[in-house]
C-alpha cells in the first residue's frame, strides 16, 4: 500500500492563501541550508513552518507537516528562487486515523478531498488541479502481515534479521536495533532503507490517535509491518519506473499521488526490494539446524545428484551455523581455484533444489512473499 508521501505544489501567495489569519498563525520562518545533490550547487532554503501538526498531535488528532520552502539557487549563470508547498503525509493516518489499516485504489480521490481540507484549515486554498499535480518526492510504501494469536513477533523478527542482504543488492547495511519498546530490522543506504518491526509494539510506543489507543489495548492482534522508504527522489523515480514497467506503465519525468495509489505498482516496489533484502537459497540453511548430523548429507543426496555439490552444501552448511554467511563466503572464495571459481554460485543454485522446510524460521520469508503476492489489503473506516 502507499504509506507516506512528500509532494511539493508551486506556491502563489496571491491564489493559494485564502486566510491570512490562520496562514500567519500556522506558519513561521526559519533559514537553513540543504542539497538535493553533491554534484549540484547547494541551494538554500528559507522554511516558514509551524508546530500547528504536533498542537494537533498533542489533541490526539493527526495533521499532515505542511511547510511553505523557498529554494535559492545561486551559481554563476543562475540565480532564481523557487516557493513550494510542501506536504508529508501518512496517507493510513489522514484516513483511518492509524496506519494499521490498509487505503485501497478506491481511496484516492476521498485522500484528495481530506488532504485538501487539511491545507483550508492552515489558510491555504488549493485547488484540486494543483494537487492532482503535485510532484512527488519522496514516497514510503509497506504491507501489513496479520498474524494469529499463537505467533510471536517478536520471534520472528530475530528470524528475520538473520535473512542478510545479498551481496550485489543496493543496501549497504543492517541494524538490528530496539526502539523504544520494540524491535526494528533496518536494511538502509542513504537514498533509501527497507525495515521489518514489530506494528503493535510501535502502536504501543508511538501510538496517539483515538484509533491507534484502542488498537493498541487489543492484545489479541499480531502484525508484522514491511516497509520501504524512497527517501531521494532519484531512488523514488527508478524504483517506481521499474514496478510501473513490470505492470506493463509508461515511464514519466514525475509522478504524482495518483500515479502511485495504483495497488500493484505498490505490490511491484515491495517486492523488489525485498528481493534485494531476502536471500532465499540462504533461508534454507535455517532448515538444517534441527537436522541431525548423520541424516545431514543423505537429506542433501535426496536433492543434488553430483556427489562433489552435495559436500560443498554440506560444508557451506555447516560452515554457515557455526560462523554465519559473510565469514563462509570469504573462506570459500579464498581457496577458490580458477576451475572452482563458481563454488558459491553452485552451492546457492543448489540449495534452490530443496523443498520448502517445513519449519516456522523459513515460513516467515514465505509467509512475506505470498502475502505480498496476494496484496490483500486491510482498510478501515475513514474518519
Amino acid at each position: 500500500m502507499l504509506d507516506t508521501i512528500l509532494a511539493r505544489i508551486p506556491f502563489d501567495q496571491n491564489k493559494h492563501v485564502c486566510d491570512m489569519s490562520k496562514f500567519k498563525a500556522a506558519f513561521s520562518l526559519s533559514t537553513t541550508k540543504c542539497s538535493n545533490s553533491t554534484s549540484q550547487p547547494r541551494p538554500f532554503k528559507n522554511s516558514e513552518y509551524g508546530d500547528y501538526s504536533s498542537q494537533q498531535k498533542k489533541k490526539g488528532i493527526y495533521f499532515p507537516n505542511i511547510d511553505i520552502k523557498t529554494y535559492i539557487l545561486h551559481t554563476k549563470k543562475v540565480n532564481k528562487s523557487e516557493k513550494y508547498i510542501e506536504i508529508q503525509c501518512s496517507v493510513s493516518k489522514l484516513l483511518f486515523g492509524s496506519s494499521y489499516y490498509e487505503p485501497t485504489a478506491a481511496h484516492l480521490n476521498i485522500f484528495l478531498e481530506k488532504l485538501q481540507r487539511a491545507l483550508l484549515e492552515v489558510g491555504l486554498r488549493v485547488p484540486m488541479a494543483d494537487l492532482m499535480q503535485a510532484v512527488l518526492h519522496r514516497v514510503d510504501f509497506s504491507k501489513n502481515l496479520y498474524f494469529t494469536n499463537n505467533e510471536n513477533i517478536d520471534d520472528l523478527m530475530a528470524v528475520v534479521a538473520l535473512y542478510d542482504f545479498k551481496a550485489g543488492a543496493d543496501f549497504k547495511k543492517t541494524e538490528f536495533e530496539r526502539q523504544k519498546n520494540y524491535q526494528l530490522v533496518n536494511h538502509y543506504r542513504k537514498s533509501k532503507n527497507f525495515k521489518f518491526y514489530n506494528k503493535m509494539a510501535e502502536l504501543q510506543a508511538n501510538g496517539f490517535t483515538a484509533t491507534e489507543k484502542l488498537l493498541a489495548k487489543d492484545e489479541s492482534l499480531r502484525v508484522l509491518r514491511i516497509e520501504c522508504s524512497l527517501n531521494k527522489k532519484v531512488a523514488m523515480q527508478n524504483c517506481i519506473t521499474n514496478a510501473r514497467k513490470q505492470n506493463g506503465l509508461p515511464k514519466l519525468k514525475h509522478y504524482t499521488i495518483a500515479d502511485v495509489f495504483d495497488e500493484s505498482v505498490a505490490r511491484q516496489a515491495l517486492m523488489t526490494e525485498l528481493g534485494q533484502v531476502i536471500n532465499l537459497a540462504r533461508a534454507r540453511v535455517f532448515s538444517f539446524k534441527t537436522v541431525p548430523e548423520d541424516m545431514k548429507l543423505d537429506l542433501i543426496m535426496k536433492h543434488i545428484s553430483k556427489t562433489q555439490y552435495a559436500y560443498l552444501v554440506l560444508y557451506y552448511v555447516n560452515r554457515v551455523l557455526a560462523v554465519g554467511f559473510h565469514r563462509t563466503e570469504q573462506e570459500i572464495r579464498k581457496h577458490h581455484t580458477r576451475k572452482t571459481s563458481r563454488h558459491v554460485k553452485n552451492i546457492t543454485d543448489a540449495l534452490l533444489l530443496f523443498p520448502v522446510p517445513k519449519t516456522k524460521k523459513f515460513n516467515v520469508s514465505k509467509r512475506i512473499i505470498d502475502e505480498l503476492g496476494r496484496f490483500d489489503l486491510q482498510p478501515g473506516t475513514v474518519i
